[in-house]
């Protein structure tokens, strides 16, 4: 028995198009880097900032939300909020911004007065870390509008942990609005 040109050159045709899906299906395309958020004005819910040089910015799930609340607490002049970026359940990274004395726009110079916090597992280390009283740091307000509930900045600090490991957070970045006052 003989296979028929004809039968053959349809089996050709469908493995060519079996192998050609194959093919298309397994190419991945490479993730877009993370970039930093424009230093917006605007009460946009932006922030963002790099951890030992790598882009840190918020990404939430169903369990996490990507930023807590942001508050001012006016009797204690007090203004915070979290962010969180949850890689996967084994990673999940929290950093925290809390500002006391918060009066007016500008430099906030007073850093026994300022908690900034990391926890998580970015730029090479992992676990706790809190402000680095010994290096500079920085955190300047750019707009503090209770009316509109907008509190803009950037920020550069240092951070360091029991084990006098230390994370550089730079470019640093926030445009929070709905600001929960009190």
């Amino acid at each position: 028995m003989t296979i028929q040109p004809f039968k053959n050159a349809i089996a050709q045709n469908v493995l060519l198009f079996v192998v050609f899906t194959v093919f298309l299906f397994s190419c991945k395309k490479e993730p877009e880097p993370l970039t930093l958020p424009p230093a917006t004005q605007t009460g946009e819910n932006t922030f963002g900032c790099k951890v030992n040089g790598e882009v840190f910015v918020p990404n939430g799930n169903v369990y996490y939300k990507s930023f807590s609340e942001p508050v001012y607490l006016t009797e204690d002049s007090l203004f915070g909020f979290s962010c969180y970026n949850v890689r996967d359940f084994d990673c999940k990274t929290n950093i925290r911004v809390r500002l006391f004395e918060v009066f007016e726009q500008g430099l906030q110079s007073n850093f026994d007065n300022y908690q900034g916090y990391f926890s998580g597992c970015m730029g090479g280390l992992s676990g706790s870390f809190r402000i680095n009283q010994e290096e500079t740091n920085s955190v300047i307000i750019s707009r503090f509008d209770l009316d509109e509930r907008i509190v803009s900045g950037t920020f550069e600090y240092n951070l360091i942990n029991d084990n006098e490991e230390t994370l550089s957070i730079t470019e640093g970045r926030f445009d929070v609005g709905d600001v929960l006052v009190y």
